[in-house]
């Protein structure tokens, strides 16, 4: 049955999704707490209402937050809708997201 969920989504996805086969973007890694969440940067001229339009017909309990100044969005996805984002040609970039605190040492 999740098979078939995956493959029906999959299909539905096509549109936002015309990477070439095998062809995934890599999960940037955040180096600290992790808040269990997923920051997506989609590329210039792609239409955010869309591509969340799509996701959602995969994970109905979409939450996210709009992040209008780099065209993306965060929030918790799960791994079908993960796997379906790294495949999408108007996705730029996918990162973990992390905690941050004020004035707190960051070493490199």
């Amino acid at each position: 049955m999740r098979l078939l969920v995956i493959a029906i989504c999959a299909t539905l996805f096509s549109t936002v999704s015309s990477a070439p086969a095998g062809s995934f973007l890599a999960i940037e890694q955040f180096n600290g707490k992790k808040t269990g969440g997923h920051i997506v940067r989609l590329k210039k001229g792609a239409s955010r209402s869309k591509v969340l339009e799509k996701i959602h017909l995969i994970q109905g309990d979409l939450s996210v937050t709009h992040l209008s100044i780099i065209n993306g969005f965060s929030g918790t996805l799960d791994p079908p809708v993960l796997q379906l984002l790294r495949s999408s040609d108007q996705v730029e970039s996918i990162s973990e997201d992390g905690v941050v605190r004020p004035f707190e040492m960051v070493t490199q």
